[in-house]
């Protein structure tokens, strides 16, 4: 283990990669979520990795933090470090202009153009509408014949109300 001095230096020079050194004596529970996930960067950091995985790391974020989140993780790039990170923010990955891969079913299927990520999004939403609109459909088929079925069955029973009440009456005018 290094000395305490060198972990000491090494610390402060993390906090001030994220721009935290001014929060240096602040518990991690009393920090902002932007600060907290600064901190998350600077402990993945602490060893000098040769991979960074960063999952989400911009989520729940105000797109001022979501810049300096964005600007620590090009900065730890240009240091050497490959940096892989998983996001759903398809404008995020249009500013800061990366390699874009595709996931599909937990494998790498291809690397895309924005374009290209765009268009597969958009027959994704396309499927997702057509189903939706197919249950749909299903459904209010089902409806109008479960209304079918009740207005037959109100018919037949307005039917009988009738032929009882025809019946009453008759029966009335007898005695």
């Amino acid at each position: 283990m290094p000395p305490r001095s060198v972990v000491k230096r090494r610390t402060l020079a993390l906090l001030a990669d994220v721009e935290l050194m001014h929060k240096r004596s602040v518990r991690p529970g009393a920090l902002s979520g932007g600060e907290q996930q600064q901190l998350a960067i600077a402990r993945a950091l602490a060893n000098e990795p040769f991979v960074l995985l960063a999952d989400e790391p911009t989520a729940n974020l105000d797109p001022e933090t979501t810049d300096l989140v964005m600007q620590t993780l090009a900065e730890v790039q240009a240091r050497g470090t490959t940096v892989l990170m998983a996001t759903h923010n398809e404008a995020l990955v249009s500013r800061h202009r990366r390699r874009v891969l595709l996931l599909e079913d937990g494998r790498i299927s291809g690397a895309l153009r924005l374009q290209a990520v765009r268009h597969e999004r958009q027959k994704a939403l396309l499927n997702v509408k057509r189903k939706t609109e197919d249950r749909l459909a299903i459904r209010v088929r089902r409806r109008e014949s479960e209304l079918k079925r009740l207005r037959v069955d109100a018919d037949a029973g307005a039917e009988a109300v009738r032929k009882t009440k025809a019946a009453m009456a008759a029966s009335s005018e007898k005695s």
